[in-house]
């Protein structure tokens, strides 16, 4: 690969996954002002690659280029609305695909004129000094693939392969919210369950919170009007101390996610730098270690599964990116 096309994935990565939060994502959707800004900021990112081209022409039409298929893409993608979390990961890849596959008609549209060295030396400084460019232009995009994209392409891909897997989780209380009542012994009438479970969903009220405010009604035998009830008690917490859902994401997820893709991103950069040190040896310590941590849960099949599988998709990426590097 030439500097050029790896400058540009670089800025495909940072625009399109590092400066677009889960908010503008959430906003895009809603509103196409939110939109056309991602589509703005993710241009931006890619200008360090589309400027090191003379010719000016061909400077506003990689820029137009770029931010017209980025915008009629992602506005398809949001019109799709996959169904299951198996159709998110698609969607996802392709769109990515996509995306990568844009950049590289623009490289090979422009790749013949004269690069503007200098551009290169200002990204990469200091590290030029002492490295070639395009050595140091791989280390940033191999190490910007494994953190964030990675993470969630493994995270995608574990949630898609779960038995009934959806795509909100909320689906979950929905279809268990009935049984719950019934394991209490409670008498709830079926229209306060249907009430309770519109709003979960119109207020895409996150499991582990629905719950822990039933479950809270319920063992103070607050049942009577326990619609009112569980509205009045969320929107208090809502108002009052929003920290307070994190306590209840402790409660009912004691292993934090972020903790699994932390040790993910940890395990991609340790294969990474053993491999660049030819230490491939050492890479198996990195599995051993990580196995007995998970021991006791490796003993449930399902558990077992999605580790395997995340595993490996975490050490296939890691092993991709040693590739691009030698």
């Amino acid at each position: 690969m030439t500097v050029y096309f790896v400058v540009l994935l670089i800025g495909h990565f940072i625009g399109d996954f590092y400066l677009q939060s889960k908010r503008l994502l959430e906003l895009k959707s809603e509103k196409i002002s939110f939109l056309l800004l991602h589509v703005s900021i993710y241009t931006l990112c890619l200008l360090p690659g589309i400027i090191s081209t003379l010719s000016v022409g061909k400077i506003f039409m990689a820029i137009a280029f770029i931010g017209g298929t980025h915008l009629i893409l992602d506005y398809l993608k949001m019109k799709i609305n996959p169904k299951d979390n198996l159709q998110d990961l698609v969607t996802f890849i392709v769109d990515q695909a996509l995306h990568i596959f844009v950049i590289y008609v623009v490289f090979e549209v422009t790749k013949t004129s004269i690069p503007i060295q200098p551009i290169y030396n200002y990204l990469f400084y200091p590290f030029i000094q002492y490295y070639d460019v395009i050595d140091v232009a791989q280390l940033y995009l191999i190490f910007l693939i494994i953190l964030v994209p990675s993470s969630i392409l493994i995270e995608k891909t574990i949630i898609s392969i779960s038995p009934k897997s959806s795509i909100t989780n909320t689906e979950s209380f929905y279809s268990k919210i009935e049984t719950t009542f019934l394991l209490s012994q409670k008498n709830i009438d079926s229209v306060v369950i249907k009430q309770l479970t519109n709003y979960v969903k119109l207020n895409k009220i996150k499991p582990s919170v629905a719950n822990y405010l039933l479950f809270t009604l319920i063992s103070q035998n607050e049942t009577l009007f326990i619609y009112e009830k569980f509205v009045d008690l969320y929107e208090q917490m809502t108002n009052d101390n929003i920290s307070s859902f994190m306590d209840i994401e402790k409660r009912f997820n004691p292993i934090s996610p972020f903790s699994g893709n932390l040790i993910g991103v940890l395990e991609r950069i340790v294969i990474i730098l053993l491999g660049l040190l030819n230490l491939w040896q050492a890479i198996a310590l990195v599995f051993t270690a990580k196995s007995i941590a998970r021991f006791k849960q490796l003993e449930e099949k399902t558990f077992a599964q999605k580790y395997l599988i995340g595993t490996l998709i975490s050490f296939i990426i890691a092993l991709l990116c040693l590739i691009i590097i030698k």
